[in-house]
């Protein structure tokens, strides 16, 4: 029971905390206080802790990283159309440019469901500001630098899928720590082999 009450005091404080700091829509943080309430812990062996919500945000973390190598990919075939990547941004320091190449990319047509990356003082530089997803707009502009409005809510649900799937036995269980399906000798079975930071 104390544990119960545990998992819904962290998610009702970090769903209250994460909306108002812009980090998380109002759907985000309803979504994690509901999934407290349906699933509030979660046990399984070797385990850290218990608190689903936790897990769930731990792995879906892990989950949003998957934008970075699209990023990447998008740029790279930017490129490819004769265009510079990183035109009218001549003045921005390399190490700008690397964290625009990989947080975001440039959209030759009018993007959709994306954040504007730049501002214009009176020369086009890269903005990396967090973004509030309930009162920023869109970004509508042709050939500009943007970042992907997916909602954390899809990284979310994968991040919970993850947690009820095989993922904490890696490193753990079977031979050489790789996981319950190679110790079960159903390996073959298993499509998405994946590691998770909420256990050790």
């Amino acid at each position: 029971a104390m544990m119960i009450g545990v998992s819904l005091a962290f998610a009702v404080r970090m769903s209250f905390a994460a909306y108002r700091l812009g980090l998380f829509g109002g759907a985000d943080a309803f979504a994690l206080i509901a999934l407290a309430v349906i699933l509030p812990i979660y046990t399984a062996p070797y385990m850290l802790h218990q608190i689903a919500p936790l897990t769930v945000l731990t792995n879906a973390a892990i989950c949003s990283l998957v934008q970075i190598p699209i990023n990447a990919i998008r740029n790279l075939l930017y490129t490819r159309s004769s265009k510079k990547l990183f035109g009218g941004f001549e003045d921005e320091p390399i190490s700008r440019k690397a964290v625009a190449f990989l947080l975001g990319y440039r959209a030759a047509g009018a993007p959709r469901f994306a954040f504007s990356m730049e501002k214009d003082v009176g020369k086009r530089e890269f903005d990396f500001s967090l973004k509030n997803a309930e009162t920023e707009e869109f970004c509508k502009r042709a050939d500009t630098w943007v970042t992907s409005a997916v909602p954390f809510l899809v990284y979310m649900a994968a991040g919970a899928f993850l947690m009820v799937d095989e993922a904490h036995a890696a490193g753990i269980l079977g031979p050489g720590g790789a996981g319950l399906a190679i110790e079960e000798g159903i390996a073959d079975r298993v499509d998405l082999h994946m590691g998770t930071l909420s256990t050790a």
